[in-house]
């Protein structure tokens, strides 16, 4: 179990938490949502690749936020690594604002 984590029904409950969050600012920006066990993704198409932000419990009650590009059904030149440093549920709309500016820059891998 990740540290700062006593059960994994409350990483779920935290990320039910934010889905209405998440959700509006999908569809704000021309996003997909993907709602996983463990996980969010926020998925789109720009400059002829597939971007996505993903959004996963990290330590001490904070979030993780990725950013990840790849060519479109080529996950082998998947591409990405962290947005920010871990962010609290309070805090995660203003850091996905900056993190679709980082995942537009990213280049798959060849």
């Amino acid at each position: 179990m990740e540290e700062g984590m006593t059960d994994g029904v409350q990483w779920q409950d935290t990320l039910e938490t934010i889905d209405p969050t998440l959700t509006m600012f999908a569809l704000a920006h021309g996003m997909d949502l993907s709602r996983g066990d463990g996980y969010r993704r926020l998925e789109w198409f720009s400059d002829g690749l597939e971007r996505g932000i993903l959004i996963r419990p990290a330590d001490e009650g904070t979030l993780a936020v990725d950013v990840m590009a790849w060519r479109n059904g080529a996950l082998d030149t998947l591409t990405g690594g962290s947005a920010t440093d871990p962010t609290s549920v309070d805090e995660i709309a203003e850091v996905l604002k900056g993190a679709i500016d980082v995942a537009n820059t990213l280049e798959a891998s060849d």
